[in-house]
């Protein structure tokens, strides 16, 4: 089932964007870092909807050429998704919430998750050079169940980002806490 993601909402008049920070980030600068992060994620959003027409596709339908430019994109766009995200917006929280109980623990919990995606990538990119190729190797179960995995995961994470991680860098409102950030559910 493909999820639906609305528009993040506009960047702008939040306590980052409102006036230069303490570490010289203009607001311009923040805008354009956030456009790059929306770009990236409705790239990462695109690549999960090419994944999601392969899975469905699957096993007599799915398109080979499909299967090795999805493998060619896979890595490379999650890699760079994750180095944005952790520059940009881990950072920034990191600077504008660092006293904000668990919240750390959070950030350090993303940063995990991205080391383990970017490994499953690797693998979801084995797995779809091998189809591509017309190799029986993993089964078409197998590469149903591998791709649906990573683009539901990307999904959420993306989600997460763009409904709890950015309104805080934009809402000026300090008191987020870490507990409702855990209970968003997200």
């Amino acid at each position: 089932m493909r999820t639906s993601f609305s528009s993040p909402a506009p960047l702008g008049g939040g306590r980052v964007m409102s006036e230069e920070s303490e570490a010289g980030v203009s607001a311009a600068a923040f805008a354009a870092m956030a456009g790059s992060l929306n770009a990236v994620w409705y790239e990462q959003l695109a690549l999960c909807d090419m994944l999601e027409a392969l899975a469905d596709g699957l096993p007599d339908r799915a398109d080979r050429g499909m299967c090795l430019e999805a493998a060619e994109a896979i890595s490379g766009l999650l890699a760079r998704a994750h180095r944005l995200e952790e520059s940009v917006l881990f950072a920034n929280i990191a600077r504008y919430y660092g006293r904000c109980p668990g919240l750390s623990q959070i950030i350090s919990r993303l940063r995990h998750d991205h080391i383990a995606d970017q490994a499953y990538a690797e693998e979801l990119h084995d797995a779809l050079t091998a189809h591509g190729r017309g190799l029986a190797k993993p089964s078409a179960e197998t590469l149903g169940y591998m791709l649906r995995a990573f683009f539901e995961n990307i999904r959420r994470h993306i989600r997460f980002d763009m409904e709890v991680l950015l309104p805080l860098l934009t809402s000026g409102e300090p008191d987020v806490s870490a507990d409702k950030i855990n209970r968003s559910g997200i």
